[in-house]
This record gives structure tokens, C-alpha cells and sequence, in this order.
């Protein structure tokens, strides 16, 4: 059990650095006796785009980031709950209610039976959750005997099941993908029979289910990786001999790595790219600098060195913003983090006092709902039973956040009255 915990724990700080035939069609809204996911569709979606629009054209967005990822609509999470298995659970904003990814009445939850379940045997992680703002994707990501990586779709309110693709058993994805429309782009490293590195480009169709290599991105001497996004096309890195990273626009199609727009030459990873961003911390580690990747225009933000404090790290918050963290030196095997909101357009730098008790961090963003934010505020273990065919039945401990709502205003204010502490299903 002890693997459990630790696993249930880690797996959703990752976030930061995240189909059931026999289940009635999901209602609108959770009603008093069964509770309910959201419709199949969802016109507001934060990442829907205009389906006609070409591939040459269209913006590309992050499809996701681990096992978490939100919509207008609500919010989809990959957890494990029962060994050989992962569930998919919905947080719906309005009601502030989580639920398993299922409609049925009187369901278990603990089966295949249900939609919201997917046997797993031999994992170790749950899958990374995707969206292109009609589907949900579960990306497994583990390559086991008799079970490759692959992507499979499932309808909003988890109907629907399908495979889009499954890979060979020498490849892996590395973790970043690219949506727009039903088109998704991600790198793959295969290990060829030499037990040499090659690194890919793959394309992906939701709706056609096709997936193929699409270029060559290198090998164990060098290598490119996907990063990021601005426009209609996609951002590559990669690490020279001097341990720069050099950073590259092209489109799919075309890919052109002659000149890198920016080369990062700190020795320790100073930059990244969000939401068509370009994110950098000077040499100094006293402002951080956003540039707009289509426009070009840059938003230079100070922030402080807490005294004692050192090592400012970057990470993508919201609003095309950022949380600065800060260490302090490890003493006793122990250490703080602090960490500042760097709001640019306002340029101001605010100190995020909000921590949560098990571990005495600051209090991170998961996902952003509209007005609010989605938060971990601590967490609890429930007990819950799974139920077999042979009429036996086994215990398992599980462990989930308890999340909390907050709005952007509280948040900034470090205001924990403002929480508005999301009702779970175990409860």
C-alpha cells in the first residue's frame, strides 16, 4: 500500500513540472440520486477550434499535461483507485461536485462494466488525459508484454470507447502533444535493435484513427523535441555540446531547423515555451521576461530574493502568467519553498502564501475554469472496496486531493477564506 500512497501523491505534483455499454446516456446535470457526467458535446470548450479549418492554418494548443486536463465544461482526471486499473473522475464547476466518469445507477465503478474504469494490468502510472475539446484522450504511455503504447477517445461524458492508435513496443512518446482540430503531432523515441536512440515526429487523426511518422528528428548524437506551440506551428528544442538549448519555429509540414529564434545559454534550463510564449529568467535570477512568439513584444517582471532563498525556477500558472519558486538551503534534510505570481501586464510580483498542510508548499494551480481556479488544498485516504465475480472482494487505500475553487483575486490575495472546497464522492 505504501507504493500506492506514494504514487497517488506524485502523480498529480507531475501536474505542475498532469465508456460503459451498460451505462445510461450521461444527463446535463447531476441529479439528487444519480450523479451524472456532462453531455457528449460541448460547445464551449476552451479548446475547441473551427473544424474547417485547414492543418496549414489552423492554431496549434497543448492538448494536455498529465493526468488532468479542463474544459469549460468541467474537469477530466486519470486516478488509480483499484491495482490494475485507473478511473476517470469529472469535476463539474458549477455544481462543485466529483464524480466518476459515469451515469449508471447503482454502478460499482470497479468493473468494465462501467465507463469511467479501464483495466490497466501491470501499469505503473495512469494515463496522460488529452482533449481537443470533443474527446477525451487517454494517452498510456507504458510499453508492457502484450500491451504497446496507445491512445484511446471517449465522448464527453465517457460513451464512446475507441483506439485511435497503439504503437510498436520499441517506442515511446515523450510526452508532449499538439492538437488542432482532430490533428495531434507528438515526438516518439525508438529503441532500434542496437539499443540506439531514434527520435520522431508522428501525426495523428482522431476521426480517421491513422497515425505514421511524419519526420525524422535525430538520433543519440543529437536530437530535436517537441516544446511548445505558437500559431500554426510548433516549437523544437534542442541541447548542443555546450549544453545550450536552441529553440526552433516551423510548421509540421515543413520543418526548417537552420536558425534558432533564441538560444538559452544559462547551463541550467533558465527558459520554456507555453501558449505561444517564450518564458526566460536572467542571469541574475531578478526579473523574468515573456516574449510573444507571433508579435515579438516582451514583458520584462522583477521579483524579490527572499533572503536565505535561492535557485528562482520557473512554471506556467494561468493567464499567460507564471509561479517563481524559490528554495532555501536543505537543513536537516529539510527545506522551504516560497513561491511569487508574476503577473506582467501589471508587472508586479505578489508573494503566494497559501500552503497546503501535507507538505507546507505553495499552493499550485491545477487548471483554470473560467473565473476560478482549480486547486489541491491537502488530501485524504478513503478505504474502498472492489467487488469480484467469484463473490470475493479486496480493500485497497486510496488517496485523493481535496480540491477547492478559488478565484483569481483570492488566489493572488493569498485568501483561503475565499475556497470553495469541491464536494467528493468518497465523502
Amino acid at each position: 500500500m505504501s507504493n500506492r500512497r506514494f504514487f497517488a501523491i506524485c502523480s498529480f505534483m507531475l501536474l505542475l513540472s498532469l465508456a460503459c455499454s451498460s451505462c445510461s446516456t450521461a444527463k446535463d446535470t447531476i441529479s439528487s440520486d444519480v450523479q451524472s457526467p456532462p453531455p457528449t458535446t460541448a460547445s464551449d470548450s476552451t479548446t475547441s477550434m473551427d473544424d474547417s479549418e485547414p492543418i496549414s492554418t489552423a492554431s496549434f494548443v497543448k492538448a494536455g499535461n498529465g493526468p488532468l486536463v479542463s474544459l469549460d465544461s468541467g474537469i477530466y482526471e486519470a486516478q488509480i483507485v483499484y491495482e490494475n486499473s485507473c478511473s476517470i473522475f469529472y469535476t463539474d464547476p458549477i455544481q462543485q461536485k466529483r464524480i466518476y466518469l459515469c451515469g449508471a445507477p447503482n454502478c460499482t465503478h470497479d468493473n468494465e462494466s462501467c465507463s469511467a474504469y479501464f483495466s490497466t494490468p501491470g501499469r505503473t502510472y495512469p494515463p496522460m488525459l488529452l482533449t481537443n475539446g470533443k474527446k477525451i484522450l487517454l494517452m498510456f504511455t507504458e510499453a508492457l508484454e502484450g500491451s504497446n503504447p496507445s491512445m484511446i477517445s471517449i465522448d464527453l461524458d465517457g460513451s464512446n470507447r475507441q483506439t485511435v492508435f497503439e504503437l510498436a513496443s520499441n517506442q515511446y512518446v515523450r510526452g508532449n502533444f499538439y492538437i488542432s482540430n482532430d490533428d495531434i503531432y507528438f515526438d516518439v523515441v525508438q529503441t532500434d535493435s542496437d539499443s540506439s536512440l531514434h527520435y520522431q515526429l508522428w501525426h495523428a487523426n482522431i476521426e480517421s484513427k491513422e497515425a505514421q511518422e511524419v519526420a525524422d528528428l535525430g538520433s543519440d548524437e543529437q536530437f530535436y523535441y517537441l516544446c511548445g506551440c505558437a500559431g500554426s506551428k510548433l516549437c523544437f528544442a534542442t541541447i548542443d555540446s555546450n549544453s545550450n538549448i536552441k529553440y526552433y519555429l516551423s510548421t509540421p509540414q515543413e520543418l526548417n531547423f537552420d536558425a534558432p529564434f533564441y538560444t538559452d545559454n544559462s547551463g541550467h534550463a533558465d527558459s520554456f515555451v507555453s501558449n505561444g510564449f517564450l518564458y526566460t529568467i536572467n542571469e541574475e535570477g531578478e526579473c523574468v521576461t515573456r516574449t510573444n512568439l507571433i508579435s515579438g513584444e516582451k514583458r520584462i517582471t522583477a521579483f524579490p530574493i527572499k533572503e536565505g532563498y535561492s535557485d528562482p525556477a520557473m512554471q506556467y500558472a494561468y493567464d499567460n502568467n507564471l509561479l517563481v519558486t524559490e528554495g532555501s538551503p536543505v537543513v536537516n534534510g529539510k527545506y522551504d519553498v516560497c513561491a511569487y505570481y508574476i503577473d506582467f501586464d501589471n508587472d508586479t510580483a505578489t508573494e503566494i502564501s497559501l500552503r497546503t498542510p501535507y507538505n507546507n508548499r505553495p499552493v499550485y494551480v491545477y487548471a483554470t475554469v473560467g473565473d476560478k481556479l482549480y486547486v489541491a488544498t491537502d488530501y485524504k485516504t478513503y478505504t474502498v472496496k472492489q467487488s469480484f465475480q467469484d463473490g470475493g472482494s479486496e480493500n485497497y487505500e486510496y488517496i485523493a486531493y481535496e480540491y477547492a475553487f478559488i478565484s483569481k483575486k483570492d488566489y493572488v490575495n493569498s485568501n483561503d477564506a475565499g475556497y470553495e472546497m469541491v464536494e467528493d464522492m468518497f465523502d
